[in-house]
């Protein structure tokens, strides 16, 4: 309780959410929320909206007084204290214009027929049945399930902090530039999207949780990094199946040195990227590779549909796979940009987001492409970022409203190399020479 008394300062932002709930309060939650609770009609349900938002500040009140009574860092804090109001408040207007999305499908699943999809039988079993845990904790509320969703989140966001701190460190940085690490946690891309109850938050923890792990094990193996990497994958599997194989080509490609050890992990690695090559392929009832190809044209061709399509060339062959890669990976990483791809104001705030990662991805990565592929901590990062356009190069280009969803897995990570990779010109290495992989 001391502890909690000392974060005086967390009492004007928690006045602030407070006041702006009695103000939403004051004119009418319901209207608010009309386009959201006017879904469960279809169920013959009729959720009190006040309820349910009450259980909300609930679940936010509980989970904060956790934070400061066991995490000491007051940025972190303040970090969690904006990205609460940004999914009490903030997603609203999301959730009003975007009243389709898959999160009140979870909730109501998660409340009223959780055995409908067994848990850990299939992602969507694995969401739900977490979710239903949840309910039983937090109550039946669309708005608490949110909030421990985004916290999960939050933890994530907390790990490439840490990811940072840990390669980080090794240069004589001022200040300033550790200050500067702390825009991990204000992206409003990743802010926004993982503030809604669903995959896109939960997996980022897997994901976090792999990069923390594999940068610890990059410096020294130990058992205990290596049971974090083997909880991670597992994790991701349960979420997004094919996570766990970008994660593992990274892996196998960052350790292409051609000595022993290298050659051990790529023998091992290879026969499990096979299995699960054709775990998936069998999933998606596919027979041949000619049969994937055409599967994956149709699959970017369903994606592009909605205000925000974008008319992309027919992918037929791995040559036009191979040929297209570089512009669709634009597309993924950096659209909309202004007046390039803003169909609507929810586009065009975003492009400003877009344009400023565009300029980071130029000034700090692209710039220092040659040390980056020598630095041991630099080189990982940038491949499970290319492992990762691998196959969202498909998905994502058809759809920027999509292509921004699934850009929250990676965007922390082109965070973290931009930031490292800073370091190339802004700092000296504390031992004194390059952080050079001489294997």
């Amino acid at each position: 309780m001391n502890k909690i008394l000392k974060n005086k300062f967390s009492i004007y932002p928690l006045s602030i959410i407070v006041s702006l709930f009695i103000l939403i309060l004051m004119y009418k939650l319901n209207i608010l929320t009309i386009n959201i609770f006017e879904l469960y009609n279809y169920y013959n349900l009729f959720p009190n909206p006040y309820y349910q938002f009450s259980l909300g500040l609930l679940a936010f009140i509980a989970i904060t007084i956790c934070m400061m009574t066991f995490v000491s860092n007051k940025l972190y804090i303040i970090a969690w204290l904006i990205k609460a109001f940004v999914t009490i408040f903030i997603a609203m207007g999301l959730e009003y214009l975007y009243y389709g999305l898959d999160q009140f499908s979870y909730y109501v699943t998660a409340i009223y027929a959780p055995e409908s999809h067994p848990f850990f039988k299939t992602s969507i079993g694995t969401i739900i049945g977490l979710n239903a845990f949840f309910v039983k904790v937090f109550g039946e509320s669309l708005y608490s399930l949110k909030l421990v969703n985004s916290f999960i989140s939050f933890c994530a966001l907390i790990l490439f902090h840490k990811s940072y701190l840990l390669i980080g460190k090794e240069y004589k940085n001022n200040k300033n530039d550790n200050l500067l690490s702390y825009i991990l946690f204000f992206v409003p891309t990743v802010l926004l999207w993982t503030s809604l109850l669903g995959k896109d938050a939960l997996i980022l923890f897997p994901i976090s949780l792999f990069t923390y792990s594999s940068l610890k094990l990059i410096n020294k193996i130990t058992l205990f990094n290596i049971i974090l990497f083997l909880i991670s994958f597992i994790l991701a599997f349960y979420i997004r199946p094919w996570i766990p194989l970008i994660m593992l080509s990274s892996i196998v490609v960052y350790n292409i040195k051609f000595n022993k050890i290298s050659l051990i992990l790529i023998v091992v690695s290879i026969p499990v990227l096979y299995f699960i090559s054709m775990k998936l392929m069998v999933t998606l009832n596919i027979e041949s590779f000619d049969s994937l190809m055409n599967r994956v044209g149709q699959l970017q061709q369903s994606f592009s549909r909605g205000n925000s399509a974008v008319n992309l060339p027919i992918i037929k062959t791995l040559w036009d796979y191979i040929y297209y890669f570089i512009p669709n990976a634009f597309i993924t990483l950096f659209l909309p940009l202004p007046f390039l791809g803003t169909s609507n104001i929810f586009l065009w705030f975003f492009s400003l987001e877009n344009l400023l990662l565009l300029y980071v991805f130029l000034r700090y990565i692209a710039w220092n492409i040659k040390l980056i592929i020598f630095d041991k901590y630099a080189r990982f990062l940038l491949f499970f970022i290319i492992s990762w356009l691998l196959l969202y190069v498909i998905v994502s280009p058809g759809n920027l409203g999509t292509a921004m969803r699934y850009k929250v897995q990676i965007i922390p990570v082109i965070l973290l190399l931009a930031l490292y990779a800073r370091n190339f010109k802004n700092g000296i290495l504390k031992n004194g020479y390059k952080n050079i992989d001489e294997n």
